[in-house]
């Protein structure tokens, strides 16, 4: 063997062990991660038992965001990429805008590990909380929506773990439907808030600190105006974040999980009805659904307990 096929050789072994030192710290660096987002789901919920309801919602949207950076299965965007797909939307061509969200999905991607057991029982554990929009305003809906995300576009789950996610992204859907107010008109916010017109007590002006009011009577009925203003601000924002949420695309993207996770499968009809009713699909998505999963539509407006009993295993 020559000098020159010796240092190839000791060249290339060089490289391949770099290659699988490489790949295990990043393996290694990849498990700490996880393990580390695992223990702040579960410190997550002793913060909401302490009654630290503000910060529970906070750091539920810091480490959602997180998974989101980890994650490179979550769909993300460059900003070209994100330009055209707005274009297409706002074109009219839903189909299309899909068709290239998929593709520019299997452009920036890679696989990743599965981290369907911490998502999930976060997304579950968000989703049961009472929210006070002063308190908290739309931290848990920011959280959720990241979630949501991970759960759409992560393909290494397991079927029980598929049906588990379709139930959880149904639930979704149905929190933004029940909370969205039909025909909502945006309420008055000003700037600075007024003290009363009729005030007794000395020089007042617009967005002057209540304490500086000595009457007590209107010091409160300032205080009071000040939190109506505050409140119309972020019932406003909540409205918008809400019809964006569950705008056309989310709603596609869950009726094409809740088709693609039953059609063909073994689950029972019993699973199917739940997820249907709790993403409070009109009559037209459930009929779509039900169709393409294959099984008939029930007479009632809503997929009730007898037509369970009716239906057998979907085919």
């Amino acid at each position: 063997m020559s000098k020159i096929q010796k240092h190839k050789i000791l060249f290339w072994t060089i490289i391949a062990i770099s290659f699988i030192i490489s790949k295990n710290l990043c393996v290694g660096t990849e498990q700490k991660t996880i393990a580390m987002l695992d223990e702040q789901v579960i410190q997550l919920e002793d913060i909401w038992k302490a009654g630290k309801t503000n910060e529970y919602f906070l750091k539920a949207r810091e480490i959602s965001k997180r998974i989101e950076r980890i994650n490179p299965n979550v769909i993300m965007y460059n900003e070209k990429q994100a330009k055209e797909l707005r274009e297409l939307r706002d074109a009219g061509k839903t189909n299309e805008s899909f068709a290239k969200a998929s593709e520019f999905h299997k452009e920036n991607h890679s696989i990743t590990n599965n981290l369907n057991d911490i998502v999930a029982p976060m997304f579950n554990n968000l989703m049961a909380k009472k929210v006070d929009i002063i308190d908290s305003g739309n931290n848990d809906l920011y959280a959720m929506d990241n979630l949501a995300d991970y759960l759409f576009s992560n393909d290494k789950v397991s079927i029980k773990e598929r049906r588990t996610n379709a139930l959880l992204l149904c639930r979704f859907l149905g929190k933004i439907r029940k909370e969205l107010i039909p025909n909502f008109e945006p309420k008055r916010v000003m700037s600075n808030v007024a003290p009363p017109r009729d005030a007794r007590g000395g020089f007042m002006f617009s967005g002057m600190d209540p304490a500086a009011i000595t009457n007590p009577v209107v010091r409160d009925q300032y205080e009071a105006a000040i939190r109506e203003n505050q409140g119309n601000g972020l019932m406003n924002s909540r409205q918008s974040e809400l019809r964006s949420l569950g705008n056309e695309f989310t709603t596609k993207r869950i009726i094409d999980y809740i088709i693609k996770t039953f059609r063909g499968d073994d689950a029972s009809f019993a699973l199917l009805t739940e997820c249907i009713n709790a993403a409070n699909l009109t009559d037209k998505e459930r009929e779509e659904v039900l169709k393409k999963v294959g099984v008939k539509q029930p007479k009632q407006g809503k997929i009730s307990g007898a037509a369970v009993q009716g239906q057998q295993n979907i085919k």
